[in-house]
């Protein structure tokens, strides 16, 4: 398993996005989880170092735009058990990555596209859907993520190609 480690001034850059969105959901009168939101924004750029992507500070982009490139989410939890869990509203086009850990050092148990996700397992109702989960022993390994990026011929269609059958 991938495994990387940030330093501290990668981390004090990033963990101001996550402050930065809590007081955006602070704005917006609702209540923040602080841990959740600077975590998250510190695993974020811990995937995208890890695939040589560029790392974008974004702000209320929530639910509009994926956290790396065009189509890339990540999902990040600090049991190192944790399953792959997206929401049954999530796009099916994109691709969500795993990571867990804690600052300053993450792991990369895999990832897997939208439609394998839900094609998984419901565990639990979350607000108006379900949260479909695909344990870390049914996710592609991130190193098959890591080639195609490094020879990314641009769409997720093409992607199939490099999955074992």
């Amino acid at each position: 398993m991938e495994q990387i480690r940030l330093s501290p001034s990668e981390i004090r850059y990033v963990a101001h996005l996550g402050v930065d969105r809590v007081v955006n959901i602070l704005e917006e009168r609702q209540v923040p989880k602080w841990e959740r939101n600077i975590e998250g924004a510190i695993a974020e750029y811990a995937a995208a170092k890890l695939l040589a992507l560029h790392f974008d500070y974004t702000l209320d982009t929530f639910h509009t735009q994926a956290d790396l490139g065009n189509n890339i989410q990540i999902r990040s939890s600090k049991n190192r058990g944790a399953s792959l869990q997206i929401k049954s509203d999530d796009p099916t086009k994109h691709i969500y990555v795993l990571v867990v850990g804690e600052t300053p050092t993450f792991n990369f148990p895999g990832w897997a596209t939208g439609k394998e996700l839900q094609a998984g397992t419901a565990i639990t109702e979350y607000g108006d859907g379900n949260l479909i989960a695909l344990p870390q022993e049914k996710l592609h390994s991130i190193q098959s993520l890591q080639t195609f990026i490094k020879n990314a011929t641009g769409t997720i269609t093409n992607l199939h190609s490099i999955l074992p059958a």
